[in-house]
């Protein structure tokens, strides 16, 4: 530093003065820092005469002196680069000339960029080798362990294929054990049937057994020969001819059922508190009507009178007796001469002479019918008209629900129903005029 503050040339200086800048400022008895060491005696010379072309020679000498030192290792190489720079910073700077100093100063910037953009450069190559290796380790480790996966694979592969394999071996000889289980089997049946005394028949099998039973149910005989067999006969009261229903001790030509069901649907009907809804309309409990079914049949006629019947229930029964008898009270035949009348003395005549034309039996009954139709209008509390009541009971009277009728057949059928309930209308509303 005592150089570049001295503007005396050195030709004018004492030596004392020169070996101070070359030292540095050192005191005596210290040793040269290193960044002086590579400055020689030629550079002095040339340092003293202070042109261009001087400087750049003294350039030039200190590369050629400073590229030996590159064949150190990477640590020494670095410190002698910095070394030749702060010495060539150092010796350019005894120039006295003010335009070689900024020059000098110049070069030395752009080589402390170049030394730190190499350290960079040498720490970034470092951390890529670092890295290199870390990736090498984990792929080695990726690679033993996929081996070993492999392995572990091939093991189960082979495991496998041989549970397979026991597997077949245990079926095979499960069936083989079957087959001879079954030729056993079939070994002794036959030696029993040798070894048994042969008779005049032969047994069948269960497949000719099955056989005939099959045609037998194929081949059963009709109701029709069962009757005349004298193996199913008809219902006592239900599904049979009226005359072969049991009558009631009064009315000696009325089936005791329809006494029974009238009296006690107009003791229940008079009895009602409140209105009732729907009679001979609703229907009643169908499992509590076929149990009375079954009573009656059985001349249980007492099950009628039973607590938990309803209203709905005896009608319905009553109903069901009406429809299911052989031959209806009036067939839709005899009734068709009055479908083309119009006149209501006209009808009430007509009626009559059918009325009178009847059997015995479904006259009385017809005339109980109506009578019991007729109190049932006229109860006080009760509403019901014998309009209402005549679509309900028609069907039941005429029989005019037709099996096996005809989709064309259902126009006529409706228009047939409403003139025959009319006429159930007319004889229950004129019941003293007809059946007198």
């Amino acid at each position: 530093m005592h150089c570049l503050r001295d503007r005396t040339p050195s030709y004018k200086r004492s030596n004392s003065q020169i070996n101070i800048a070359r030292d540095g400022g050192q005191k005596s008895g210290q040793l040269p820092k290193e960044s002086h060491r590579t400055v020689q005696p030629c550079k002095l010379t040339l340092l003293k005469s202070c042109s261009n072309r001087d400087l750049s020679q003294l350039k030039e000498l200190k590369t050629t002196r400073t590229s030996p030192l590159t064949t150190l290792n990477n640590n020494n190489k670095m410190t002698a680069t910095a070394t030749a720079t702060a010495t060539a910073t150092a010796t350019v700077s005894l120039s006295p000339s003010s335009s070689s100093s900024s020059s000098l100063t110049s070069t030395s910037t752009s080589m402390s960029s170049a030394i730190s953009t190499t350290m960079n450069g040498h720490c970034s190559a470092i951390n890529c080798q670092q890295r290199i290796s870390s990736l090498e380790q984990r792929l080695a480790i990726l690679e033993t362990q996929f081996n070993a996966q492999c392995l572990l694979n091939k093991t189960m592969a082979n495991q496998l294929e041989e549970l397979n394999k026991r597997y077949a071996e245990l079926n095979d000889q499960h069936l083989l054990n079957k087959r001879k289980k079954t030729t056993s089997l079939r070994h002794n049946n036959s030696k029993k049937e040798t070894d048994r005394p042969i008779h005049g028949t032969v047994q069948p099998s269960k497949f000719v057994a099955w056989m005939k039973l099959s045609n037998f149910w194929k081949q059963r005989p009709t109701i029709q020969t069962l009757k005349e067999q004298n193996i199913y006969n008809d219902e006592p009261c239900f599904d049979t001819e009226i005359e072969m229903v049991l009558k009631d001790d009064l009315h000696k030509t009325v089936p005791k059922i329809v006494i029974d069901c009238c009296q006690l649907i107009e003791e229940k009907y008079r009895k009602s508190s409140e209105p009732v809804e729907g009679i001979y309309r609703q229907c009643g409990d169908y499992n509590k009507i076929q149990a009375l079914r079954f009573s009656i049949d059985a001349n249980n006629y007492e099950s009628l009178r039973q607590s938990n019947i309803d209203i709905h229930t005896l009608t319905g029964v009553l109903k069901l007796f009406l429809r299911e008898i052989k031959s209806p009270l009036i067939s839709v035949n005899e009734a068709k001469t009055f479908i083309v009348l119009t006149e209501l003395p006209a009808k009430l005549d007509i009626l009559k002479r059918l009325i009178r034309s009847l059997p015995e039996v479904n006259r009385d009954t017809m005339e109980y019918l109506f009578s019991h139709y007729n109190k049932l209008t006229k109860v006080p509390l009760q509403q019901i008209s014998a309009d209402s009541l005549s679509l309900s009971v028609t069907p039941s009277i005429f029989h005019t629900v037709q099996h096996g009728a005809h989709i064309q057949d259902i126009h006529l059928l409706l228009k047939e129903s409403e003139i025959l309930a009319d006429c159930v209308k007319i004889m229950i509303e004129y019941h003293s005029k007809i059946f007198e």
